[in-house]
């Protein structure tokens, strides 16, 4: 904007120079001694005027000029730099034509008014140096504005047209900071006199003025690129500005781009902008674009560093916008550290602005966006983790700031390979993960905290989600420990500070997979229908303090028939992972397990169950706790490996054995079996794996009585 203001008073300034030229030799130079004159009184000498040729037609006011020079000269330059007194800019013009027509030569002789119809130049070219300060300051517009007025009481034209126009502006080092180039600009009804109560010479651009220019290239500030802007149309009578594209280029990032097609302002307020230095407008729009962000090393929170569309901090006091629209765009982030690695790009993003944006100086645009009342559209994005394995998905995005609530259509975690491909490129027993979540709600959420603190504070999250966790026991066993990492280790592990009051899961599935060393084939263990909550999920320091305890309730149908309840506290100020939890399983066919038991331990089992319960507490080291197991008329049937068909067959001798010391019924004899159960965590393992061994060691206790750890070690051998 401030470039803007350069701009425009440069070519106020060339608009009347016609004029100054067609005195200079009209009624034999008198006009002529009069200009120069002014012009040396005004500069200080500092520049003088020349041209190839004229022709001058006096009876009808008419003046051509040819190749038109207003140049600064260069010994006046010297003694005015040994003075300390050299003007903020030096200006360079030339035109390749002036032509006035309609001039009333008498007003001009006799009541020093200079008035014209119509004015045209041709071709300018001008050059603007910097030679000191990189601002235009107001008293600089100031001193044009009496370099134009001079001794004349008033300047008036019908109109002034400007055609292919160049403007160019350098820095002290002589370094182009702006190239405009094509311009035009038609003035119509141009009236400068004494009468005008302006402070600024541009107030006279406030009325009657349509400029176009075919392109406008800025250097950035900080030297690391350039703004390119196409195809600018600017007309003050409309109050609108039309921009068909802006483009920013980075020299750090060469991959970096960022541009925005067919912006439009409407309802510019020009007067506020000359007069009260406020950018004032009724709604900015924008068809949409590509925009390149760059994240932080180690951190959730974006920095624009494309700071081609910051707003200015040095000249403008206020900028005020009704209504800012966005189409479809593309916003690009890449990686601060690391710019040449994949980008995660968010799809088709449209935001929209509902009410009056509001600039003061020093704010930020983080500020800006969470003061105002806004709307977020996307398609979504995509991106790889980091090991390359996995591919997560985000699609149907939608963001309302006036309500504080989101909504997102798909989350999915994909593996990017097979389950064989999976197992060759680990090499080692790894879970294989699949999760998709849909129709995500988020109720309650603090956005001006998310975008000045980038904290997540949310008091409702509501989804539904299928979870598929596999694991190939043919693999080598993986010794690399799993401790410290724990449902509630890993949410303190996140970088991003963030509290969800409360996390409700709906009409989800959950499933288990593992294919058996030994069988080589696969057992499942699913619940389906699932209904939870989690409640105070955080990794907020002091909201842990507040309350450490993250409660996780569940209920659903385990292998699609049994009743299943659990709840679960883990302790999140604990370093021990220390949790407790309870379980249970109403009444189901003993049969269902065999899906799972039979080719992950070779057994079957029949009976009624009545009920399966537990409480138990762990921490990373071990868990423990007590089990009640109701049931009757409990068989276990044992099988072994055919190794010529490669399938499981009876074992008799097993068979008979095991169900010799199964303890058929609980109760028995009118006495109820709860015992306690123990289990080590091994180092490599688990959460659930511990989990899973403590219940089972349970089971053993249950079913088998003393003989329990008999049966352990017989279990463990086959794992």
């Amino acid at each position: 904007m401030k470039t803007f203001l350069k701009i425009v008073g440069v070519l106020l300034l060339i608009t009347l120079i016609g004029s100054y030229v067609y005195w200079q030799k009209y009624k034999k130079g008198i006009f002529k001694y009069l200009i120069r004159t002014t012009i040396n009184m005004k500069t200080d000498s500092l520049y003088y005027i020349r041209y190839d040729s004229s022709s001058i037609d006096e009876v009808n006011g008419n003046v051509y000029f040819r190749n038109v020079y207003l140049q600064s000269d260069s010994l006046q330059k010297i003694m005015l730099e040994q003075r300390n007194d050299l003007p903020n800019l030096l200006v360079n013009v030339y035109i390749k034509s002036v032509t006035a027509s309609g001039i009333d030569v008498q007003a001009a002789l006799q009541k020093q008014e200079l008035h014209a119809s119509k004015i045209i130049l041709e071709g300018p070219r001008i050059l603007l140096t910097h030679t000191g300060s990189n601002s235009l300051k107001l008293e600089d517009t100031i001193a044009i504005y009496k370099k134009i007025i001079g001794d004349f009481n008033s300047i008036n034209a019908d109109s002034i047209i400007i055609q292919h126009c160049t403007f160019i502006s350098r820095n002290e080092q002589l370094d182009t900071q702006v190239n405009v180039s094509n311009a035009s600009i038609l003035l119509t009804r141009l009236k400068i006199d004494s009468t005008h109560d302006y402070s600024n010479v541009l107030s006279y651009f406030i009325n009657h003025v349509q400029i176009q220019a075919d392109t406008i290239h800025l250097k950035r500030q900080d030297h690391k690129g350039h703004v390119a802007i196409s195809k600018i149309n600017y007309n003050s009578d409309m109050r609108l500005l039309m921009i068909d594209r802006i483009e920013s280029f980075s020299e750090r990032y060469k991959n970096s781009h960022t541009f925005l097609n067919k912006l439009q302002l409407n309802d510019m307020d020009v007067k506020a902008f000359i007069e009260q230095h406020q950018i004032q407008t009724g709604t900015l729009s924008c068809e949409g674009g590509v925009i390149t962000v760059f994240a932080k090393k180690q951190s959730s929170e974006l920095k624009f560093k494309n700071q081609s569309f910051d707003f200015p901090e040095d000249f403008f006091d206020e900028i005020k916008i009704g209504a800012l629209h966005l189409g479809n765009t593309d916003i690009v982030i890449r990686s601060n550290e690391f710019p040449e690695k994949e980008a995660i790009t968010i799809h088709n993003v449209k935001f929209n602005v509902l009410n009056e944006i509001k600039v003061v100086q020093r704010k930020t645009i983080r500020q800006i966006i969470s003061q105002a009342n806004w709307e977020l559209n996307s398609d979504g994005f995509s991106f790889s983790t980091g090991n390359k394995m996995y591919s997560i998905f985000v699609k149907g995005i939608k963001l309302d700031k006036v309500h504080s609530a989101a909504t997102i259509a798909s989350f999915s975690l994909k593996p990017n390979f097979s389950k064989e491909a999976f197992g060759k490129l680990v090499k080692k027993q790894t879970d294989y993960y699949a999760l998709e979540m849909k129709n995500i709600r988020l109720i309650g959420i603090d956005f001006e905290t998310l975008l000045n603190e980038s904290t997540l504070d949310i008091q409702q999250v509501k989804t539904s989600l299928d979870l598929k966790v596999y694991n190939d026991r043919l693999l080598e066993v993986n010794t690399t420990s799993k401790v410290g990492n724990y449902p509630q280790q890993q949410l303190l592990k996140i970088k991003m500070p963030f509290y969800i009051k409360q996390l409700l899961v709906e009409n989800s599935n959950l499933s288990y997979t593992e294919r058996a060393y030994q069988t080589k084939q696969t057992g499942e263990l699913f619940f389906t229908h699932v209904q939870g909550s989690a409640e105070n999920v955080t990794n907020i320091e002091s909201r842990i303090k507040q309350n450490p305890v993250c409660i996780l309730n569940g209920n659903g149908l385990f292998l699609g028939k049994g009743k299943a309840s659990t709840q679960w506290k883990l302790m999140l100020n604990d370093q021990h992972g220390l949790f407790s939890m309870t379980g249970k399983i109403g009444e189901l066919n003993a049969a269902v397990f065999n899906s799972m038991t039979k080719p992950l331990a070779m057994t079957s089992v029949k009976g009624l169950i009545h009920e399966l319960s537990f409480s138990m507490k762990g921490t990373d080291d071990y868990g423990e706790g007590s089990l009640r197991f109701l049931y009757n008329d409990m068989h276990v049937e044992s099988f072994k490996m055919d190794t010529e068909q490669d399938t499981l067959k009876r074992n008799k001798v097993a068979s008979v054995i095991n169900n010799i010391f199964l303890i058929n019924n609980n109760p028995k004899n009118g006495i109820t079996r709860t015992p306690n159960f123990y289990s080590k965590r091994e180092p490599n393992k688990s959460f659930f794996n511990l989990i899973w061994k403590s219940v089972f060691d349970g089971i053993q206790k249950t079913v088998m009585g003393e003989r329990a750890a008999e049966m352990k070690k017989q279990y463990e051998g086959k794992k």
